[in-house]
């Protein structure tokens, strides 16, 4: 579960708050869509969980512990994060081979080793399930890769060892229709079968009758709507547009 409460970010020009004393819960398994706007806050509040920006105020509990104060690459063993921009989920002058070895190892950083083959053996099991052909190019540097590719990669460095929560950025928004459709059904597969803690941060609205139980509708750092599972199945689409006439 996650917990935040009284949640605000302030701005370095003083102006209205990025984030205006958030309060929500977030049950385990919840698959939740955050939606709005530019400027929002949508993205801040994701940046906010995986601990990139820091609060002014309020708390952020992760199963009942105070991680309000923990710094992003300790939350790392529990929050996972993929990006918009897939040259930031991957290290471009690394092999997917490599990689693959960090995100092995993210659970437990101070014991960072090259895999065995039997690492690299799961590791071509898993990349076979994308259908990018991407099973036999482990020794391939990340930097010849497609953007398309490397956010294949990405989601599967943030899911190899399994997270307690997975923070998902616009993370189709930079790819083709083709590539992007591919990611969200691995995405959904992913979170489904594993139950994952999902918050996924999207302007697309063919995704909104297709994936999660949950919407949150942000408005200037604030919570304009949070529908549950009825509510986001029976909301008529002229309905869902005037979310975003402010």
């Amino acid at each position: 579960m996650i917990e935040l409460k009284d949640l605000t970010v302030l701005r370095p020009d003083g102006g209205p708050p990025i984030l205006d004393n958030i309060t929500l819960t977030v049950q385990d398994g919840d698959f939740i869509l955050v939606l709005g706007g530019n400027g929002a806050g949508k993205s801040s509040l994701i940046k906010v969980i995986c601990g990139q920006m820091p609060i002014e105020r309020g708390q952020i509990l992760i199963q009942g512990q105070d991680c309000s104060r923990v710094p992003e690459h300790q939350r790392a063993r529990y929050v996972s994060h993929v990006f918009q921009n897939p040259a930031q989920n991957v290290c471009v002058e690394l092999t997917l081979f490599e990689n693959l070895c960090f995100a092995q190892s993210r659970a437990q950083p101070r014991r960072l080793r090259r895999t065995s083959s039997a690492y690299a053996k799961r590791f071509r099991e898993q990349l076979a399930s994308f259908r990018l052909g991407l099973e036999g190019k482990l020794e391939v540097t990340m930097k010849h890769f497609s953007g398309g590719q490397r956010q294949a990669v990405g989601l599967l460095m943030a899911t190899l060892e399994k997270p307690s929560i997975l923070l998902l950025d616009e993370h189709t928004s930079a790819l083709d229709p083709k590539t992007g459709q591919l990611i969200m059904e691995l995405t959904k597969q992913y979170v489904e079968s594993h139950q994952i803690t999902t918050l996924m941060v999207t302007h697309d609205l063919d995704h909104f009758h297709q994936f999660g139980n949950r919407a949150l509708f942000l408005q200037n750092g604030n919570i304009l709507h949070d529908l549950n599972a009825e509510q986001k199945k029976n909301i008529h689409r002229s309905e869902l547009l005037s979310y975003f006439q402010y």
